[in-house]
């Protein structure tokens, strides 16, 4: 019964403190640029009514017809042939894309350059945009979020280099606070009772591969549990726009043992009969 209350307080919570829009929001460009040659791009949009995985709807496959010696493209593990000249993610999705970058024929000698270019950056006013090689993954390069802004990051020089991808590199919305999962595009920048709202509406609720993930599921594994609450514990009362304060440990003081007993259930293990 207790439950039952509490979903329905979740209810009232999140009519009253986290509207969503409905509009799109969200559009970037992730050029393979370089100066010698003709270049290609690859768009990826935040569409409120689009999946998580391939959208026959919105989505666009790139066909391998392009002209151009270079060409950019999303891979997407839930569409065929993987390949995606425009990516639309439901403009809540924190979900990074991997931008393949490929030569599309011999290329002798060339400079070269990732480009991402903010088209428009609704939706990203909480979040932070990271860009990285998968090839290496500790090197993070910070994406400029202002509208019209374009990031240039250097990339060795092509030289010799044969027809086909050469990299992939991984662009990631991420919020900036984890357990900041309310508000206008899934957050507002705090983390206060509205988002431990969401969190328990969507308890234990569970997306499957290629669907939108639920909001509440902050470190993407599909299913909403107390890992996802100790990311709004580990952020309580924090604001994105203001430094962390002794505030949280508020949530710190009610939460403490949930949070060692998630560190420690994997460490569990069933004692042995005698």
């Amino acid at each position: 019964m207790k439950g039952k209350k509490l979903n329905l307080m979740g209810r009232v919570l999140m009519g009253v403190g986290a509207i969503v829009g409905s509009a799109d929001a969200g559009e970037m460009e992730v050029y393979n640029y370089s100066d010698d040659l003709i270049n290609a791009s690859v768009v990826i949009k935040n569409i409120a009514e689009a999946n998580e995985g391939f959208d026959e709807s919105y989505d666009f496959h790139y066909n391998g017809g392009n002209p151009n010696k270079l060409h950019a493209y999303v891979l997407n593990n839930n569409s065929d042939p993987n390949t995606l000249s425009l990516d639309s993610r439901g403009f809540w999705s924190i979900s990074g894309f991997d931008v393949a970058l490929k030569a599309n024929e011999f290329i002798a000698s060339a400079n070269n350059k990732l480009v991402i270019h903010m088209l428009d950056n609704s939706g990203y006013e909480n979040r932070n945009i990271i860009a990285y090689n998968t090839k290496s993954p500790e090197i993070i390069y910070p994406v400029d979020k202002t509208n019209g802004a374009m990031t240039w990051i250097d990339l060795p020089d092509l030289v010799n280099q044969p027809a086909g991808v050469y990299d992939i590199w991984r662009v990631t919305p991420e919020r900036k606070l984890a357990g900041d999962i309310s508000g206008p595009s899934s957050s507002d920048g705090k983390v206060d009772i509205c988002d431990l709202a969401t969190l328990t509406e969507e308890w234990l609720c569970r997306s499957n591969p290629g669907e939108n993930y639920f909001v509440s599921d902050t470190n993407l594994d599909r299913v909403t549990n107390l890992k996802d609450f100790v990311s709004i514990a580990d952020t309580w009362l924090m604001d994105d726009s203001a430094p962390a304060s002794a505030s949280e440990s508020t949530m710190d003081a009610l939460t403490g043992s949930y949070k060692e007993a998630l560190v420690n259930e994997h460490d569990k293990k069933p004692k042995k009969s005698k």
